[in-house]
């Protein structure tokens, strides 16, 4: 392959994944949910993957002298360490995940008769709610999660509807 015909291609590309991840990164850290920008965060990542790779090919050469340098490498493996602390330390609130992550797990895993209990409404009346909503129950003691999925849908947005 080529590479110059790569080069054009692989800065720019990486540059603009950069700037997505890091204003999307950024209003996600702080709650502010305006558009897209968590959808783009979490499904546009897939280019800045690919456009790093790209750039890392482009510039290989340039690259593997990072890792015979001191401080280079340090600040390399700092960061392996970092990722593979992330994916080993539970979040806080035990290896289940936060209290809200937990609460919202059970409301989906619940039949829609006690969903109904719980949310002040009949059995039926939720059913009719969430058939009106486009979500398919053909038991009243299947669950939220089980509905969503017969229905194709995001168990999340039955969630939300179940609640309104």
């Amino acid at each position: 392959m080529d590479m110059n015909k790569l080069r054009p291609w692989a800065t720019p590309l990486t540059i603009g994944a950069f700037i997505l991840m890091a204003i999307t990164g950024l209003l996600m850290y702080f709650h502010l949910q305006l558009g897209l920008a968590k959808a783009a965060h979490e499904w546009l990542s897939i280019i800045m993957v690919g456009a790093v790779g790209l750039h890392l090919v482009v510039n290989w050469k340039v690259f593997k002298r990072y890792f015979s340098q001191k401080l280079s490498l340090a600040i390399i493996s700092l960061f392996a360490i970092l990722t593979i602390t992330a994916l080993v330390i539970p979040q806080q609130g035990g290896p289940r995940g936060r209290a809200d992550q937990q609460a919202v797990n059970v409301l989906l895993n619940l039949p829609i008769t006690t969903l109904a209990s719980v949310t002040n409404k009949t059995a039926e009346s939720l059913q009719t709610t969430l058939t009106q909503q486009g979500f398919t129950i053909t038991d009243l003691n299947n669950t939220l999660k089980q509905v969503a999925e017969t229905s194709k849908r995001n168990p999340m947005e039955a969630l939300s509807k179940a609640l309104q």
